[in-house]
This record gives C-alpha cells, structure tokens and sequence, in this order.
C-alpha cells in the first residue's frame, strides 16, 4: 500500500503557488500526494517520514503490527525519529511488539541518540551498499542510491517466491548499482521519477524512469507480468495524475498515488 507519493515538499506544496500546486490545489483526488512511504504487508515499512500518521489517520490504518523497518536515508521526509518516539509507553495503552529498523548508519545514529530506545521496543541495525540480510520474516538487499544524503540505499525486498524492487531517492544508478541488481529477477518494481521534465543528479525524471525500465526489461531483470511503478513525485514539472498516467501508460508504467492497494 502506497502510504504517500510526493517528495518532500509533496503536492500541493505548503508555500507554493506555481500552476501544478494550483492545479493539484483544484482537482484533489488522486493529484494530491502526502510524503514517501510504503507498507509491505501488515508488518513492513519502507520509510517513516513526516507523514505517516497522516498517512495512518487517512486510510484507518493500524501500524501496531509492522516489526520491520526498511529506511532508505535520513532525510526528514524519508526518517522522522518522532515517529519512533511515540511510541514511547507514555503514548500507548498497549504493548508492542519489537520493532527492527534497519538502514545506513547516519539513520540508526539517530535511533540511538534517544533516551530509552528499549522502552520504544525498537532496535537499529546498521546496513550498508551489497548486504543481504534477514529482514524479519523477509530476505532483503541493500544498494548504493545516487542522492545527495550520507549513504543512501535502495532495496529488494522478497517473501518466498515474489521480489519487489523499492527505490525511493535516486538519480540515475550508478554502474555498480546496476552490477549488483543483474542478479535479480522482479515482480514489481517501485521507482521514484521526482522531477518530471527537470532530471537533476540526485533525482529522476520521466525520461530517466522509462530507460531503466528499457534497461531491465532488455536484461531480463522483470518477470512476467511484473508491475512497475512510479512515486514520489514533485510539483516541479509532473502534470497532474491523470496526465501522467497518460504519459506512462505506453511504456507499461503505471503512476500510484496516495492509498493505492497493489497485489503482487
């Protein structure tokens, strides 16, 4: 579940006025993007920025079942610790079960600059580019993202036989990234595509997001029937959903947005 699909500003932005603000501001609906962040299951998060309770309220989520956290870098709409610290058991009337965080070690610094991490029941392990590791009940992969924060990873994420590819933050990627995924196979692939007609170094774009689905569809890194989608877009040169799905759709990408359940 799509829990967020806008950068860090999201849509529309708080001070912006520019025409897509304006336009998101009109249409509502699906054009109307809170921060990054997915479920996995009942009990996987990937990222845990600004929004999540948010995110929580709007779709009458209980989030007292996720055990396992993968985050993907320290920005603020990425890895809020006040996220963590609510769940100290001065806000709760119930217990919870162990939460794991797992990411680059500036992220679980944080983690263990709080007072009491154990009265959270969270614990931090530090992962770095080319792990593989238990992630809870699932098996993951870490890699090397292009993007401007200390670390920053991407990952793959698998339960039995499906694989799901998750990369939020990333410009372009970068040779060896490209090295470490040849060996994997998708049956889906979340992509972030940000900055619309405007790629920079640490951000992709439209254009960007359809050659690396050229490129794994040439390498044979999706199986059959893989879904593939794009996230966290900004404001800044992205149409409003509906035009981009437009925009998409030929190339077999398909545009999520706030609330969207996909089934793999």
């Amino acid at each position: 579940m799509f829990l967020g699909t806008g950068a860090a500003e999201g849509i529309p932005g708080l001070w912006c006025l520019c025409e897509n603000c304006e336009a998101a501001r009109k249409a509502l609906g699906k054009s109307v993007r809170l921060r990054t962040a997915l479920l996995i299951n009942e009990d996987l998060l990937v990222d845990i920025g600004h929004d999540l309770l948010q995110a929580a309220c709007r779709f009458g989520l209980r989030l007292t079942s996720v055990t396992t956290v993968l985050v993907t870098h320290a920005h603020g709409d990425h890895f809020d610790i006040n996220n963590l610290n609510l769940r100290a058991p001065a806000y709760r009337e119930q217990g919870l079960p162990l939460m794991t965080v797992y990411g680059p070690p500036q992220v679980i610094g944080e983690i263990e600059k709080v007072k009491d991490p154990a009265a959270l029941m969270v614990v931090g392990k530090s992962v770095g580019p080319f792990q593989q590791f238990d992630a809870g009940r699932y098996l993951a992969w870490s890699f090397p993202a292009t993007h401007s924060s200390q670390q920053p990873l991407f990952y793959a994420i698998a339960e039995g036989r499906k694989k799901v590819l998750v990369a939020f933050d990333t410009g372009p990627l970068a040779p060896e990234a490209w090295n470490g995924l040849t060996e994997h196979v998708f049956d889906a692939v979340i992509m972030e595509e940000t900055m619309g007609t405007q790629p920079i170094p640490s951000h992709m774009g439209i254009e960007d997001v359809i050659a690396v689905r050229q490129r794994m569809e040439k390498e044979g890194m999706l199986a059959q029937g893989c879904r593939f989608f794009i996230t966290h877009m900004s404001h800044h040169a992205n149409p409003l959903h509906e035009e981009l799905e437009r925009i998409m759709r030929p190339h077999g990408i398909e545009v999520a947005h706030d609330g969207l359940r996909a089934t793999i």
